[in-house]
């Protein structure tokens, strides 16, 4: 009897778990999270490590169906948040915030960006020129001084560009050159967004 209602909490948690991953991409830790506090709501009388139990099994059965995959959502992450104009500082961040390991992260980004063409600081250098353009810092800001200059290179270290990549990508004199370069960049070539 007792091993029948255990069975039918743990469908009932895969079922969330299938529901969840069905709206939302997810890291294993999020997940986990998300059916803690479900077990815990519906069913306040089981004991903890039968509810451990059964959010591992459920896991376990997302990883085997491939609906989980930590690597994936790095991947999807990394994607989203560089066309965005996101550093690989501020997307590494981002991830161990939302429970993905740190070393992990940077192990997949860093296999990832390997695999594409444009190397590393081709792709930090585009994502800078993005968030510049979508910040209206340094050459998108119309009235672009000296003064603003030291203002730009603080905003761009705190969304974790390098001093290097600050520098190479606020000395650029026009929007055209910026473009262009954006446009030759193997990664974010398919963005139409880009293209003046």
């Amino acid at each position: 009897m007792i091993k029948l209602e255990e069975k039918k909490i743990e469908e009932k948690v895969f079922k969330k778990a299938l529901n969840y991953l069905s709206i939302y991409i997810s890291s294993t830790k999020k997940l986990t999270i998300i059916l803690e506090k479900f077990t815990k709501n519906k069913f306040p009388k089981l004991d903890k490590i039968k509810k451990d139990q059964i959010i591992q099994n459920c896991l376990k059965k997302c990883i085997d169906l491939g609906y989980l995959d930590d690597e994936k959502f790095i991947e999807y992450h990394y994607d989203k948040e560089r066309k965005k104009g996101a550093s690989k500082n501020k997307i590494l961040s981002k991830l161990y915030c939302a429970g993905v390991n740190y070393d992990f992260a940077n192990k997949v980004i860093t296999k990832k960006e390997t695999s594409l063409e444009a190397d590393y600081l081709d792709n930090e250098l585009a994502a800078c020129i993005i968030y510049i353009k979508k910040k209206k810092l340094g050459t998108f800001n119309k009235n672009f001084n000296e003064e603003l200059l030291i203002k730009d290179y603080k905003k761009l270290s705190r969304a974790g560009f390098s001093k290097f990549i600050s520098e190479k990508v606020l000395n650029i004199k026009c929007e055209d050159e910026a473009y262009e370069f954006l446009n030759k960049n193997k990664y974010f070539e398919k963005d139409s967004l880009f293209i003046k």
